[in-house]
């Protein structure tokens, strides 16, 4: 990948044009507003995956030189409203921190750490191992210094027991809640529902790309892998979720009902295949 020099950073020339003048632009209201604080700003997600589409959005990690003030938090938010309003889409979706708080899983002498996602300014307790290794492995700088100077001592083991954590947290409750409420995402539009198809179809399958190869893939990636490593059984739901990602049509002429009961039966599929892996590589 060749780097190429922009007014406010470094762009790799294979970043699309309109995520580079919304980061450009980014930088510059922070450089206008905020002088000396902004210090790095990194990509990751489909960007840093190579696997940037019509649906992603701008995964960042914004680095500050210190912890943000409630005065400095009110003007980011307007930094970003401002970027909402000029750039509907992609949307930046992203956090910061400090750089002492790099690689860390909590954050460094503060309680919570500020966010951005839709749109809205939120605060989390913990950072994501799957955030660090994306920025450790394939991270993208735009602003500060290389990834190679970055402390981030976080191992395919640690990605993996916080993948299965995950996968019987978040995916495991979501999985019943749809279950439970199975009439309401029944009575969605088309376009919502198949968001809902592709987002738990395909983010799962992320899951189990992870659990077995230690690594991390696009939802893209993970939905043709998923078609080489489980049964053919699986591959009709498989598809359907691709074609809802990138905006096809889905063709399997079924009712969406039966398609919502075996999405439901998929991801229950998926996960016990992975507690299973798990339990028998790691007794």
């Amino acid at each position: 990948m060749v780097w190429k020099e922009k007014r406010g950073g470094a762009f790799l020339t294979k970043i699309p044009s309109e995520v580079e003048n919304i980061l450009n632009e980014y930088i510059l209201l922070w450089d206008t507003h905020l002088p000396g604080v902004l210090e790095g700003l990194y990509l990751h997600g489909s960007l840093s995956l190579e696997a940037y589409d019509r649906a992603s959005d701008i995964d960042f990690a914004a680095v500050t030189a210190h912890h943000l003030t409630v005065k400095e938090l009110q003007l980011a938010e307007e930094i970003h409203h401002t970027l909402a309003i000029k750039f509907p889409k992609p949307e930046m979706d992203g956090f910061y921190c400090t750089w002492d708080e790099i690689g860390k899983l909590k954050p460094a002498n503060r309680e919570t750490s500020p966010f951005f996602n839709g749109g809205k300014l939120g605060y989390s307790t913990r950072f994501n191992p799957v955030t660090w290794w994306l920025l450790k492995t394939k991270g993208i700088r735009i602003r500060g210094q290389e990834r190679s100077g970055f402390n981030i001592n976080l191992d395919s083991g640690q990605l993996v027991s916080f993948v299965i954590v995950n996968m019987n947290t978040y995916w495991a409750q979501r999985i019943i809640a749809i279950e439970n409420t199975m009439d309401h995402f029944l009575s969605l539009s088309a376009e919502e529902r198949n968001e809902e198809l592709e987002w738990c179809v395909l983010g799962m399958l992320r899951q189990f790309f992870t659990i077995r190869e230690h690594d991390i893939i696009s939802k893209l990636g993970a939905g043709e892998y998923a078609l080489k490593h489980v049964p053919m059984e699986w591959h009709g739901i498989i598809k359907d979720a691709l074609a809802a990602r990138l905006g096809r049509p889905v063709q399997r002429e079924i009712s969406e009902r039966v398609r919502f009961e075996e999405m439901i039966k998929f991801l229950n599929y998926l996960l016990k295949v992975c507690n299973d892996y798990v339990t028998y590589r790691c007794p």
